[in-house]
């Protein structure tokens, strides 16, 4: 916001979950443009913003148009550097809470974690495969119910939520159970959310530049509300911030 008023421009949040009302304002001629991450902006709707020309920036999805361009972490990646970290500490049986299919954060993060147990010749189990659908609550419920359901001898040494929160749900359930991270099993999330300053133990997480993201979407949106540039894709690069949450195994019988 404070880079659209350095720009003497005002900033509308719309919060819907009807297309009716986000129509109203994109396609009303309300806006001089618009930063979306919300899945209601439909293939059809796309199709009619890309026709009337209306500029955006959108930052849940890589596309570019002339009038619309991207502003994305560069999430394949990050979660290949959540998958190598695991690896490189001995882990070989690695589980996964994806967020919500079809988005895309959620979507490039398993990716990069599928496509680097492939290369590592490491087998992806399906009952590793828990929905965490980025909230800590649904990830406590159902990583509960999996440790409870399944024999330990069958668990994953490791796991990787698709989020900061759904990593805090996986530890408070494996705590839950009177078990210890990384003692018990080793936990990654994404993002390094600012609540992580006051959760122990520290969780290693990739690091997405939130706030970088912001201001390049706006800073984009303003280059093309003003005609300097056509559409582009932009991504932001991730890093990996070790915690305490993932523990090196000693030896292969442990992985």
């Amino acid at each position: 916001m404070k880079e659209a008023e350095q720009h003497h421009y005002g900033v509308n949040v719309i919060i819907s979950s009807d297309k009716k009302v986000l129509s109203s304002h994109l396609l009303g001629n309300m806006v001089d443009g618009f930063i979306g991450f919300e899945d209601l902006i439909d293939d059809e709707a796309l199709g009619t913003i890309q026709s009337e020309g209306i500029k955006a920036v959108f930052m849940d999805r890589e596309i570019e148009d002339q009038s619309i361009s991207s502003v994305v972490f560069s999430s394949r990646k990050a979660g290949k550097l959540a998958t190598q970290y695991l690896i490189e500490k001995g882990h070989q049986k690695i589980g996964f809470l994806p967020g919500h299919p079809g988005v895309y954060d959620s979507d490039e993060r398993y990716l990069g974690f599928e496509e680097t147990m492939k290369e590592a010749g490491l087998t992806i189990n399906e009952q590793w495969i828990i929905p965490g659908l980025f909230e800590e609550k649904a990830s406590f419920n159902n990583m509960t119910q999996y440790l409870n359901m399944q024999e330990k001898n069958s668990w994953p040494t490791a796991w990787i939520a698709g989020n900061d929160l759904s990593a805090i749900g996986v530890i408070k359930a494996i705590e839950g159970l009177a078990m210890s991270v990384p003692e018990d099993f080793s936990v990654v999330g994404f993002d390094d959310i600012e609540l992580l300053r006051y959760f122990k133990p520290k969780i290693s997480t990739i690091r997405n530049p939130i706030r970088e993201q912001g201001r390049q979407a706006v800073i984009e949106l303003l280059h093309l509300i003003d005609n300097q540039k056509t559409g582009e894709n932009k991504s932001l690069d991730c890093q990996l911030i070790a915690g305490e949450t993932a523990k090196e195994l000693r030896n292969k019988h442990e992985s």
